[in-house]
């Protein structure tokens, strides 16, 4: 009984070790949006929502001529 408890409590040891960092996201990776609107769109039925998304690489070294920040508008039926 002893030796099954200590080879289950190194199996569970040992998988907790080797779990990896295999779904880790760079914060540059993502996407935060900092603003949205919302505007009536040109026919009555259709949104224009607009996402103003912040760019986490603006301003760093290795990516000098970044802009700060990115507008993107979409035309849709619903939120």
């Amino acid at each position: 009984m002893k030796v099954a408890m200590r080879v289950t409590l190194l199996i569970i040891l040992l998988s907790l070790a080797i779990t990896g960092c295999w779904d880790r996201e760079e914060v540059e990776e993502r996407a935060y949006v900092i603003a949205i609107g919302l505007d009536k769109g040109e026919s009555a039925d259709h949104l224009e929502i607009t996402y103003e998304i912040a760019n986490p690489q603006a301003g760093l070294k290795s990516a000098p001529d970044e802009p700060p920040a990115e507008i993107i508008t979409l035309t849709a039926p619903d939120l």
